[in-house]
């Protein structure tokens, strides 16, 4: 649970990294 509680936190971080770098451009 706590491996994937991690993988999921880091899916929404570069989710959030990848909406920034696109509003950036």
């Amino acid at each position: 649970d706590l491996v994937r509680n991690e993988r999921q936190e880091v899916s929404v971080h570069s989710d959030l990294v990848c909406k920034m770098m696109k509003s950036n451009s």
